[in-house]
């Protein structure tokens, strides 16, 4: 938990989510570029119940700059790679979709917390 940004931030009921997480997401739902309250981002919509998150394009800080803000984002999962023990698994979306990835964890990208069920 001390390593878990969502952790950290928002508390024991709230964890970054496993790259199965992630993937189950992006296997279960229909995405899309969209833009909410004058947010660019992407939505993506449960295939079975409708419901649907709305991911902001924040895009990904690599050293000291900024890359993709308001057309694509980067979303840290808690996993890391199988192949770097250095680099940690994050889902990123872009206006051709959404593709998995892993990279060096100093890198910034965004969190999108889930809820611990208790």
């Amino acid at each position: 938990p001390m390593d878990d940004a969502a952790t950290v931030r928002w508390g024991n009921g709230a964890r970054t989510p496993t790259m199965d997480e992630w993937y189950e997401l992006m296997e279960n739902t229909m995405g899309k570029v969209d833009t909410l309250n004058g947010v660019s981002g992407y939505e993506i919509t449960s295939k079975s119940n409708g419901n649907s998150i709305f991911l902001p394009a924040a895009g990904a800080r690599y050293d000291a700059s900024l890359g993709t803000a308001g057309s694509g984002g980067g979303y840290w999962s808690r996993s890391l790679s199988k192949n770097f023990s250095h680099n940690a698994c994050y889902l990123y979306f872009y206006s051709g979709g959404i593709d998995a990835y892993d990279d060096d964890r100093h890198y910034g990208r965004s969190v999108r917390p889930v809820r611990v069920k208790k």
